[in-house]
């Protein structure tokens, strides 16, 4: 016989009795089985309501400590200046209401086993923790705060912190499974699973948060392995080595053992022997709205430093952006420092500075001029600029920066350096005095600096009848005058692109010579039967219209009636031309370590937009 009894306790036992054979009193149980099905079912439901809670308490822990961390890596790594506070603010009310919604999951955690009545409130919380994650991801004042704190060396801590509200939803979403449940939760073993759950989130948060820190920050740099810097060649062969292509607009600046490149893609650094690429500083990580400027660098050593600088606007003057300057590494690409305080660089593209570069600033109606140090970002010192100067035209050479003063009233102008280390400074008249009386304005033009050099072209009014060419020497701060007639080019002095060591004077057509001025030596050359093409334009090449390759001095801007040659011109005076790898184009030239580059504007380059094509001669 089969039989069913009653089971007093949590969940439905079933007894099943069998009986075999007996006597008049009794029977003899020879076998019985007891299933214990709704205690499974119990078990089951009770395991899940812990794990739920577990997940509760972890995630708003674990969102917590992102938090934490968002709050306290908020400055972006190697920075100077910068307003930080719509960052700083919008992290600190999100940590404060975010530790609020963490022990409020907490506390109702804690009251789940006494069987009181909390779905009403964590139905609210799952609400608002809803509302805010929205509010992390869409609304405006936290977009401004990521836009503070964007750029090389910053962390993504606005993705942690939207993280951290996505936690915290899933922690009110947890905890409110764990309250719909009808059954308590029961106390024997539950507690140490329910600890190992939230010990588990939280390890698994923090394991994850530390990963991003550590592997993403915004820079997002390819970086390279240090390599020996090559050679610069000390003549110009025939022989392509490769082709590389500069989306527009482009400059292509020395630095390290190669160049760089700045365009719409950004800043990509190149091995000169081999054109290969070795890292790359993309558009979509500079500072967030901030429009590049153009890009510098110390040279080709093996320690050189490129400079970015872009600019982005300036929430308390719309008219007036604020300038953002990057450096890095010029061998790795490492970033090592930015400097947002409003500095401007003033310096050639290839600075012959000692250390430091000459930057300006304009503070309302006053103009500031300083030094920056190169390998740190730092200001090593700033004075306010003179009057009548123009701190535009500022550029730097071997020890000092120099900036040009110019009065309109009694026709006073003087270079004024100011020395890179202690930033004392020194006034150096530029006498014209055929312009005394003149009844118009004088006008100039920062046209070259090599060393501890630069040159600046003066003109009456812009007539270009009679001109005068200044050559100031900051290291035995001297001037000398030059009189005549000079080419004028266009140049960008503000972006660096000026002439360097060598940089043309004159080439009138029927002259039948073309002068040209070499720095830092000082020596005006005349290459006799070489009438110099002189009506293109574009700074970026202008700024490398001539160069000076060992003894040999090189341009690609020649024109006949084919097109555009290669001009090699010797010591002597003699000089050969050739075929330029331009074509048709004009072209400038760049020496740069294991090779000579030949830069080629092209309209159109493989049915793709605008852009240069560097063509290496090795």
């Amino acid at each position: 016989m089969t039989g069913d009894r009653p089971w007093r306790g949590k969940g439905h036992a079933r007894i099943k009795i069998s009986r075999r054979g007996g006597d008049e009193n009794g029977c003899w149980i020879r076998s019985t089985s007891v299933v214990l099905a709704g205690t499974r079912m119990y078990r089951g439901r009770e395991l899940r309501r812990q794990i739920s809670v577990g997940v509760a308490v972890g995630s708003g822990i674990g969102a917590t400590v992102l938090a934490i961390l968002a709050m306290v890596f908020r400055r972006p790594s190697g920075w100077v200046g910068g307003d930080f506070e719509a960052a700083t603010v919008y992290l600190a009310i999100s940590l404060a209401i975010g530790t609020a919604v963490a022990l409020l999951v907490i506390a109702l955690a804690v009251l789940l086993p006494r069987q009181l009545p909390v779905v009403e409130l964590a139905s609210a919380l799952l609400a608002g923790t809803t509302a805010a994650t929205a509010f992390a991801f869409l609304a405006q004042p936290v977009h401004e705060a990521a836009a503070s704190i964007s750029g090389p060396g910053a962390y993504t801590v606005l993705e942690l912190s939207r993280l951290s509200w996505v936690l915290y939803t899933i922690a009110a979403f947890a905890l409110l499974a764990a309250a719909v449940d009808p059954e308590p939760i029961g106390s024997r073993g539950g507690g140490w699973r329910t600890v190992g759950v939230v010990g588990l989130v939280i390890g698994m948060t923090v394991i994850l948060a530390g990963g991003a820190m550590i592997g993403s920050s915004r820079t997002a740099l390819v970086r390279a392995e240090p390599i020996a810097v090559a050679a610069t060649p000390t003549s110009i062969a025939d022989t392509e080595a490769y082709r590389l292509r500069s989306a527009t607009p482009g400059l292509v600046v020395p630095a390290g053992p190669g160049f760089v490149t700045f365009d719409s893609s950004g800043v990509r650094a190149y091995d000169g022997a081999s054109g290969e690429s070795r890292w790359h500083y993309p558009r979509d990580r500079f500072p967030e709205g901030c429009t590049g400027d153009g890009v510098w660098s110390t040279g080709t050593s093996v320690d050189s430093v490129v400079m970015v600088q872009c600019s982005r606007e300036n929430e308390a003057d719309d008219d007036t952006p604020h300038p953002v300057v990057s450096g890095f590494d010029a061998m790795t690409g490492r970033h090592l420092w930015t400097n947002a305080e409003g500095w401007v660089v003033r310096a050639r593209s290839v600075s012959d500075g000692d250390g430091a570069v000459g930057v300006s600033r304009s503070d309302g109606d006053a103009e500031r001029v300083g030094a920056l140090d190169v390998r740190t970002g730092r200001l090593r010192w700033q004075q306010a600029a003179t009057e009548c100067t123009d701190v535009e035209s500022a550029t730097t050479t071997t020890s000092s920066v120099v900036v040009v003063e110019l009065c309109q009233g009694d026709k006073r102008t003087a270079a004024i350096s100011y020395d890179l280390d202690s930033g004392s400074s020194q006034r150096m008249p530029i006498e014209l005095p055929r312009w005394s009386g003149a009844d118009a304005a004088i006008h100039f033009d920062v046209v070259a600096a090599s060393g501890p050099q630069m040159a600046i072209r003066y003109t009456l009014d812009r007539s270009g009848h009679e001109e005068a060419l200044a050559i100031v020497d900051t290291s035995s701060a001297t001037v000398r005058i030059d009189w005549g007639q000079f080419d004028w080019f266009v140049t960008a002095p503000e972006a660096g692109l000026i002439s360097g060591n060598v940089t043309q004077i004159r080439s009138h057509t029927g002259d039948d010579a073309t002068y040209v001025l070499s720095m830092p030596s000082d020596e005006h050359r005349r290459i006799d039967r070489l009438d110099i093409f002189t009506a293109w334009q574009g700074a970026s090449l202008n700024a490398w219209r001539w160069a000076a390759i060992g003894d040999q001095l090189v341009t690609a801007t020649d024109r006949d009636d084919d097109g555009f040659r290669l001009v090699v011109v010797n010591d002597d005076g003699s000089f050969e031309r050739r075929a330029s790898p331009c074509g048709a184009d004009p072209g400038g030239v760049i020496p740069v370590p294991g090779a000579v580059l030949v830069v080629c504007p092209r309209e159109r380059y493989e049915n793709k937009s605008l852009g240069y094509e560097i063509i290496a001669l090795r």
